[in-house]
């Protein structure tokens, strides 16, 4: 890139006080594959040594921007995207590692596929925990997960800077945290999303992005994401109804048939209200609630509960028949689970 043209890529990373861990992640930018990018760096008023570490770097690609005043991620990422100059724009975190080949992919995808607005990728955790994350593949299978939670990794999408800023699609200062959930539903109607079948970024795990306040905030927040899109659905929950729905979402449930049959009845309305409202394809809706169905008999049944004849029963059911191969593994979650070994499992 020559000082007096314009980036392809525009990598935005707002950091605060991530001395122990912005130097790696300022390494794995700068040594990527492909090289026509401009690294903004947004510092969010750290009082530890973040500021002098990214100094250090001789890299006429850094592009350093030091608040005056502490912003917060979502101002930062709003100041950034406006400041970048590329005609896509890379996230990136501070404490993550983008693997080598990442942006050369992500470029080639987007160049090729100009319908796709942003596109994401599959990322492995290192740190407190080595969980590989998968996310789905296709914008509707995308968007109908939104429903449930986020369903690209905010530290891995790469997007067309224009079509975010022609639509006034900023982040929502007002959301602390999950202001990418926020960003991506609230743009769902003019966003094509993908995300690509392979690990592109390591997402750095460590124990304070769990603290109680931070995941009380998340949920209070996240409930607010979901019941706006289930208004989407001409579904306007009460109170009772997105507790269940935030149950299911996380996969935590109330080991009996009662609350299981609560689980259908909620699902199988979902279904019926897209029905009239087309906000998702259709046959796409049904075939992912029926696995969402299937994942929590199969879940509610290593616990001793014998799902199987109400999974059966269900309409949700008819929409993903079952093969010989998983009926049997079915039936045998469900002896395991009344023979009590997970419970043993779990229990050490």
């Amino acid at each position: 890139m020559s000082l007096t043209s314009k980036p392809l890529i525009s990598v935005l990373m707002p950091v605060y006080n991530s001395e122990s861990t912005v130097r790696q992640a300022i390494e794995s930018i700068l040594n990527q594959s492909f090289c026509d990018f401009e690294l903004v760096i947004i510092d969010d008023c750290s009082t530890d040594r973040t500021k002098e570490i990214i100094l250090s770097f001789n890299d006429q690609r850094i592009k350093f921007i030091e608040n005056s005043e502490n912003l917060k991620l979502a101002a930062c990422l709003n100041k950034g995207m406006k400041a970048a100059q590329g005609k896509y724009i890379a996230r990136m975190d501070g404490d993550d590692i983008s693997l080598k080949h990442r942006l050369k992919k992500q470029l080639n995808f987007l160049e090729k596929n100009p319908e796709i607005s942003l596109c994401g990728s599959w990322i492995k955790h290192f740190g407190d925990s080595q969980v590989l994350q998968t996310y789905p593949l296709s914008d509707e299978e995308i968007k109908i997960q939104l429903l449930f939670n986020s369903a690209l990794a905010h530290p891995s999408v790469m997007f067309r800077r224009e079509i975010f800023i022609e639509k006034n699609l900023f982040y929502a200062e007002d959301f602390p945290v999950a202001q990418d959930y926020e960003l991506w539903v609230r743009g769902m109607d003019v966003i094509k999303f993908s995300n690509l079948k392979e690990i592109l970024l390591l997402y750095r795990s460590h124990k304070k992005q769990h603290t109680k306040l931070i995941e009380e905030t998340k949920n209070q927040k996240t409930a607010r994401i979901k019941s706006i899109l289930l208004n989407k659905l001409n579904v306007f929950p009460t109170k009772e109804e997105l507790e269940l729905h935030n149950l299911i979402s996380d996969r935590k449930y109330i080991y009996d048939e009662k609350f299981l049959i609560h689980v259908q009845n909620w699902l199988e309305k979902l279904v019926e209200h897209n029905r009239s409202s087309k906000v998702f394809n259709h046959e796409c809706f049904k075939k992912y609630l029926a696995q969402t169905w299937l994942t929590a008999c199969k879940d509610m049944a290593k616990y001793g509960l014998d799902t199987l004849p109400v999974y059966n029963k269900s309409v949700l059911g008819g929409y993903n028949k079952l093969s010989l191969t998983d009926y049997a593994k079915y039936c045998s979650i469900i002896l395991a689970g009344k023979s009590g070994f997970y419970k043993r499992k779990n229990n050490g």
